[in-house]
């Protein structure tokens, strides 16, 4: 057998299929979710401008005043120089 800094060749070969695996488990149920996203029946943009016009009215009163504020200071503060 011949070493690789150290660690033989099919201990290698061994952590390298177990990372390939580990990845591709970690990005398949991504991928699973946007081929999901993808079969779904598309909807129409006066549905969707109904669906977020509700959205706004229903939710009218949950504005934060101390987040906007914080947004406007990241803002000012990324943007004063220009």
């Amino acid at each position: 057998m011949t070493e690789l800094g150290g660690v033989a060749q099919p201990i290698c070969r061994h952590l390298g299929m177990s990372a390939r695996a580990g990845l591709d488990g970690a990005i398949q149920p991504g991928v699973a979710y946007y081929r999901d996203v993808s079969r779904m029946t598309p909807i129409s943009d006066q549905d969707m401008d109904a669906y977020l016009a509700e959205q706004s009215r229903l939710h009218a009163n949950e504005f934060n005043t101390l987040s906007a504020l914080n947004e406007l200071y990241f803002y000012i503060n990324k943007y004063r120089d220009e």
